[in-house]
Parts: C-alpha cells; sequence; structure tokens
C-alpha cells in the first residue's frame, strides 16, 4: 500500500502541474486515504500539503487552509522540519493572496527558518522567491508600480517543483 500511496501522490503532482485539477484532487485524496490507513505520517502531509496548493489554486482559500494546518500540526507532532516549512510557505501564500501583506512575510519567514535549519536549499530559494515578491507588491502599493520587473512573479506562473523532499 505504501507504494502504491507514493505512486498516486506522484500522479497526483503531475496533474497539479499539469493543471489537472480534478484528476489531482481524487488522486491525492486516495493517497491520502492508503497513507492514513497505513499510518505513514509523512506521506500524509506531503499528500496535506499538496491539496492546500490545489485549493489555492482554485481559490477555495478556506478549504486549504484546513488542510494546510492539518498538515503543519501533524508535521509538528513527528518533528517534520520540510513539513513545516512547506506549510507555513503555503499558508503565507494565502495570506499574500488576501493583501495580507505583513501576515505573509510572518509565514514566509518562519518558513525560511526553518529551511535553512534543515539545510534545504530548493526550499529556502523558493521562499526567498516568494519574499522579493512580496516586496514588490509592497513597492506597487506605495508608488503604484513594481519596484523591477524581475522581481514580479507573474499570477499563475509555476515554480519548478521535483519530487524531493522540501516539495511536500
Amino acid at each position: 500500500d505504501l507504494r502504491k500511496a507514493n505512486c498516486l501522490g506522484l500522479l497526483g503532482k503531475l496533474y497539479l502541474k499539469l493543471d489537472h485539477l480534478d484528476d489531482a484532487e481524487s488522486t491525492i485524496k486516495f493517497a491520502l486515504e492508503l497513507y492514513r490507513k497505513i499510518g505513514e505520517r509523512t506521506g500524509q502531509i506531503s499528500a496535506l500539503n499538496k491539496l492546500g496548493r490545489l485549493y489555492r489554486r482554485t481559490q477555495q482559500h478556506e478549504e486549504a487552509r484546513t488542510f494546510l494546518r492539518s498538515a503543519h500540526e501533524l508535521s509538528i507532532e513527528i518533528s517534520d522540519t520540510l513539513g513545516q516549512g512547506s506549510s507555513l510557505r503555503n499558508l503565507g501564500q494565502i495570506q499574500a493572496d488576501y493583501g495580507e501583506l505583513d501576515e505573509a512575510e510572518k509565514y514566509f519567514l518562519a518558513a525560511l527558518r526553518l529551511f535553512e535549519t534543515a539545510q534545504a536549499p530548493r526550499g529556502t530559494r523558493n521562499v526567498q522567491r516568494d519574499l522579493e515578491e512580496l516586496r514588490a507588491k509592497r513597492q506597487t502599493r506605495t508608488s503604484g508600480r513594481p519596484l523591477s520587473p524581475s522581481l514580479t512573479i507573474p499570477a499563475g506562473s509555476s515554480i519548478s517543483h521535483s519530487s524531493n523532499m522540501e516539495d511536500k
């Protein structure tokens, strides 16, 4: 069952990347169900974070928060630093979506500390990119234009993901 759950998790991630959101949702939920059945908590954290990202993408922010908070709580229970960092980063992105930039920054900085502690370069780079985007949003608010076009990540652009554990 673990092998099947892992394959489903990877397939769900691929569907998510390809914007096949219905397929991603059902596949990741099935993987989550299998992970729960066998008690594989790291897999559960990964699936919960993926579902949080999926629901954020579909503008279902409350649903996204529910999954991300569950991922964060479970990550704390088992001392999964990367899972904690991923869930905090994802929660920060939702805050940024709502324009709550100070709150988003708090999440991003906490995620950054976790990724740095875990010596996770991909997670660290992704959060640094989020912080750059946040600074650009702040600059746009104060001046009406971005500080630099290179600092603005276009809406809908995808950040490279791999099957690396930093990308839960």
